[in-house]
């Protein structure tokens, strides 16, 4: 079976049509994107390239709503990739995480976290399309001692939105000195994300999808470390 992923229905972009692309990602971009994406390239040693890479690292904290110490980075590669890079930089072989497992995506987590000898503590949804209950995730984390939690803001496989807010408070709560990571790769800019207020200390996501970044971008992570 072939299945399509864009339709017959055209929308208008200014003087132009598009066919209407129907995934999470990438999406359709404005016009306006578009043309700032078509400009000449810069030299990266450039003032005017380190000038406007400079405030872009500066105003992404905004979109995260992170403390004005946090600290962004703008990395080639696809949306796993921040997995790869939170496990690698802060866990160890020996250490625990805790994953509460929505779909296709959270299992990918757990694919990540073997490659490093690292154990992976799973609290899995009981059917396609569910989430876990907070209290399905409070039990879980008495069970056991976590370096690290990583949550799935938005599985894009299930389209689950689970529930941050409670689940950071619940980590807070029970290990308060355990490190919270969170994909939002298909949610930050789509979906209510505030990193300072949950308490989250590493967040990432895809240019691509809800921010509505042009495709020159669309294998960039956005990654904040509080």
């Amino acid at each position: 079976m072939t299945v399509s992923t864009t339709t017959n229905v055209l929308y208008n972009t200014e003087n132009h049509q598009q066919p209407l692309l129907m995934i999470p990602g990438p999406i359709q971009y404005d016009q306006s994107v578009l043309d700032l994406a078509g400009a000449q390239t810069l030299s990266h040693t450039s003032p005017q390239f380190i000038k406007e890479f400079g405030n872009v690292l500066n105003l992404i904290p905004k979109i995260f709503k992170a403390e004005s110490e946090s600290q962004a980075f703008i990395i080639n590669g696809s949306g796993t990739l921040g997995w790869d890079i939170a496990i690698a930089n802060f866990c160890q072989k020996g250490d625990l995480i805790f994953l509460p497992n929505t779909g296709y995506f959270s299992d990918s987590v757990v694919n990540c976290a073997e490659v490093y000898e690292i154990s992976v503590y799973q609290v899995k949804a009981k059917h396609i399309g569910d989430t876990v209950s907070i209290q399905e995730f409070k039990e879980g984390l008495y069970k056991c001692n976590p370096r690290m939690v990583i949550l799935t803001h938005v599985d894009t496989s299930t389209a689950v939105l689970n529930d941050i807010e409670s689940m950071c408070a619940a980590v807070r709560e029970i290990h308060p000195n355990t490190m919270i990571c969170i994909d939002g790769v298909c949610s930050i800019g789509g979906e209510r994300f505030e990193m300072q207020k949950i308490g989250c200390d590493i967040a990432l996501c895809c240019s691509q999808k809800a921010l509505g970044e042009s495709f020159s971008c669309v294998c960039s992570d956005l990654y904040m470390i509080k």
